[in-house]
This record gives C-alpha cells, sequence and structure tokens, in this order.
C-alpha cells in the first residue's frame, strides 16, 4: 500500500491527487512510501531535513519551528485556502449591508409617518421654538402641593417656590372643563387669595429692583411664558382641557390656553385691561396700552390690546408668532357671567 507525506512538512497528506497540504498549506512535493513501516521514517527523516536547514535540533525545535510558519489563511494568494475567506467577507458584507439598509428604511419610515400622520406632526396652537412636556402628569391627592419656577427677567434669574392647598388643587380638578368661555376659568373666585399671594410677591421683587407697575406686569408675563408647554391629550388624556390657574400652578405645565388664563387671571387682579384673544387652533393675551407701546393689537371700544404670546420665554409684547393667523382673532372680554 503506497502512503504520501507533504515534503514540506512531512504530515501525511490525502493521496495522490492532493495539491496542497491542510496542515502547512504548502504546495504538495510528495513524498511516497510503500508500507506502513516506512510511514514513521518517512516523517522522522522529514523534521530532521528541516531541523538541518533551519539549524533546529530536536522535535522541540521543530515544533517552534512550525508554531513560526503562517497560519493556514495567512497564505500566499496561489493558495486556495484565502479564497475561502474572501467568501466569507463577501457573506459577512452582505449581512452588513443588509443589517443597513433595514436601520435605514425604518428610520425614513418613521420620518415619513410623523410628518404624514403621525402625533408628532407639527400643530398650530404651538410656536416652532417651544418645548412641551410628553408625559402624563397628575399629582396624586395631598395635604399641599408644592411647585418651584425659575424664570428670567431683565438680566436676572428668579426663582419661588409656592405651596397649594390639596383641596383647592382638588375642586379644581373635580370642575367641568368643557367649557369654551376661556376668561371664565381666568375669574374664579376661589383662587383669589392664592392669585394675590403670588402677586403680592412680585410686587416686593419690583421694590426691591425699582420697577415701574409696567415692569411688575412684564415680570408676571416671563414668569408665566417659563411655563413648558404640555399638550391636553399627552397631560390629561383628553383633546382640549382648559385648566384654572390653580391646576397650571400645580402641573407645572400647560398648553395656550393655560398660560393665556394663567397670565390674564394674575394681570386682572393686578388691575389691568386684559381680554384673551382666540384663534384658529391657539389662544394668548390681549394687554391694554397705550401709545408708547409698538407691535400688533387689536382695538375694542377703543382700546388697544396689544398681542402677547404666553408659551415661550423671550416674546415682547405686540410680536406675533408667524404661525398665528392674525386677522381672525376672537376677543373674549374679562367680565363676570
Amino acid at each position: 500500500m503506497a502512503y504520501y507525506f507533504c515534503s514540506n512538512c512531512g504530515e501525511p497528506v490525502a493521496g495522490p491527487d492532493a495539491n496542497f497540504c491542510a496542515n502547512c498549506g504548502k504546495q504538495l512535493h510528495r513524498v511516497q512510501t510503500e508500507s506502513a513501516s516506512d510511514e514513521k521514517y518517512t516523517i522522522d527523516n522529514q523534521r530532521r531535513n528541516y531541523d538541518e536547514a533551519h539549524n533546529y535540533s530536536g522535535t522541540a525545535n521543530y515544533i517552534e519551528m512550525m508554531k513560526s510558519q503562517p497560519t493556514i489563511m495567512e497564505q500566499s494568494q496561489n493558495s486556495h485556502f484565502p479564497k475561502a475567506r474572501s467568501k466569507n467577507n463577501t457573506l459577512r458584507n452582505l449581512i452588513l449591508l443588509c443589517v443597513i439598509f433595514i436601520v435605514g428604511y425604518c428610520m425614513v419610515a418613521g420620518f415619513v409617518g410623523g410628518i404624514v400622520g403621525g402625533d408628532d406632526y407639527v400643530r398650530q396652537d404651538k410656536p416652532s421654538s417651544t418645548e412641551y412636556y410628553n408625559q402624563t402628569y397628575k399629582p396624586p391627592s395631598a395635604e399641599y402641593y408644592y411647585q418651584t419656577y425659575i424664570w428670567s427677567y431683565g438680566g436676572y434669574e428668579y426663582t419661588y417656590s409656592l405651596g397649594i392647598p390639596g383641596t383647592t388643587y382638588d375642586y379644581y380638578r373635580n370642575q367641568s372643563h368643557k367649557s369654551t368661555r376661556f376668561d371664565q376659568y381666568a375669574l374664579s373666585d376661589n383662587d383669589r387669595k392664592i392669585l394675590n399671594q403670588i402677586i403680592t410677591n412680585f410686587e416686593e421683587i419690583g421694590n426691591e429692583r425699582g420697577y415701574s407697575k409696567d415692569e411688575n406686569a412684564m415680570n408676571i408675563i416671563a414668569f408665566v411664558q417659563a411655563i413648558p408647554y404640555a399638550y391636553d391629550n399627552v397631560t390629561t388624556g383628553y383633546e382640549e382641557y382648559p385648566r384654572y390657574p390653580i391646576e397650571t400652578l400645580v402641573d407645572g405645565c400647560g398648553d395656550c390656553e393655560d398660560t393665556a388664563i394663567l397670565a390674564a387671571a394674575l394681570l386682572h387682579e393686578m388691575g389691568y385691561g386684559v381680554v384673551l384673544l382666540e384663534f384658529p387652533s391657539h389662544l394668548a393675551l390681549g394687554i391694554a396700552g397705550g401709545e408708547n407701546i409698538t407691535g400688533s393689537y387689536y382695538e375694542y371700544n377703543g382700546t388697544k390690546y396689544f398681542y402677547v404670546e404666553t408659551t415661550a420665554s423671550g416674546w415682547g409684547v405686540g410680536k406675533v408668532p408667524k404661525e398665528i393667523d392674525s386677522s381672525t382673532a376672537k376677543i373674549h372680554l374679562m367680565k363676570k357671567r
């Protein structure tokens, strides 16, 4: 029976048709023996040849020499083994491209879906620069609800903490919120004591800073504008839920009608002439002003009510967001009914 061995490493090979050694990857120069008894001799002879050629001695040196040889996957391009590696790389690259395509498709689909019909579609009742809460918030019943407010005005940053009785908040939570007579939310009787407490605090700040009455009013507007925007359907579960001033103060967030109602209630208690300006899908504040004020206004019975945006900081009196159609305003007078 014939036996075949690699002339490079001395290891047995598959047969006379093999072109490369499975052990070392070299092109074969076969050594043939005629009997099994010659096998060990042939292998040992091959190892001695390696030892002599590379100044190695003994089997241990032969093993060390073999360890230093390139692995099968590191053989020359003439070997058939690197071709297998190339196929693996092609498969891996194909899988990677599929993953990238799927992830990219999902991102594009989500973006387009949000623009076309998702809940993230930009609405008309919020200036595009406004940040808003995206979480449902309803405080648990408590003896007092405490809230801290932070805002800036006239180059100063202010912090104000307020405690509101739980019974007062619960009272307004249990009222009907279906009416669209928004001025009535701002004129409720049960919150006057708390609103006047807030006004007193602002007047004390104004005395320390030397503010005029108009500057005190602007400070209150800045206070309300700093309250984070929040959609009704996100925070209350209702598509429309006009908040009473106490609810907005406790919840610490609100949408356009909530902050406009709060600002109107506070300024009305300070003795300012104010109205609520209703637009399609938006509500804003109108404050009475004279010839010394410039900007957009709405005139009613000879009084100019200048537009005030309450949903975001930085909007001055008379400045109207471009998203609002100012030609279709409905004026809500602050009158008890």
